[in-house]
């Protein structure tokens, strides 16, 4: 299992990933 701070680490780019293909599928989810 990955820590604390290495599990934050991977939402951060996960989120980061996620708003990149909202905008390139033109898809915009809320918050």
């Amino acid at each position: 299992m990955a820590n604390k701070s290495e599990m934050e680490q991977l939402q951060d780019q996960i989120a980061e990933l996620q708003r990149e293909v909202n905008q390139l599928t033109g898809n915009h989810t809320p918050p």
